[in-house]
């Protein structure tokens, strides 16, 4: 099961119905294409005292076409953790990422490398730019959300 039918399947993913009448000042899009980034990390129950900085633990992205409104690619790596190996009990709920996931994964400069090649391949297949003032090539942005 891809990512974007797990964040359905959890209710997860809102769908916006834009009425067609509207002006398309308020409903067109600069953008053909978006790459949606949804970091977890390490964390713990706020009532824990030892905390520290949150290192990332699942690099998730979709590409999701704007205009046909689907997702086209994703992409998903699990990174191990280097400064908090072990995952709190409240991460692990909170994210339902397991330690053996992690154990598993790679350290992050791998993840971002794998990621540039999953990203290369779909910039030449759509011919994507990040040149939002380009007229030639389909333009791409990132989307995310994230408190840390």
């Amino acid at each position: 099961m891809n990512i974007f039918n797990v964040a359905k399947h959890f209710d997860a993913v809102e769908t916006l119905h834009v009425e067609n009448n509207l002006s398309t000042k308020y409903n067109a899009q600069d953008f053909d294409y978006l790459l949606v980034l949804d970091f977890e990390a390490t964390c713990w129950d706020a009532k824990y005292i030892h905390k520290r900085a949150p290192e990332i633990i699942e690099f998730p992205c979709i590409l999701f076409d704007v205009q046909k409104h689907e997702c086209v690619g994703e992409f998903q790596q699990y990174v191990m953790p280097t400064e908090n190996y072990k995952l709190s009990s409240f991460c692990t709920q909170f994210t339902g990422i397991k330690q053996y996931q992690v154990d598993n994964g790679v350290p992050l400069n791998t993840a971002l490398m794998l990621f540039q090649q999953w990203l290369n391949e779909y910039i030449n297949h759509y011919n994507l730019t990040f040149d939002i003032f380009q007229s030639l090539n389909k333009k791409c942005v990132f989307a995310t959300w994230s408190d840390w």
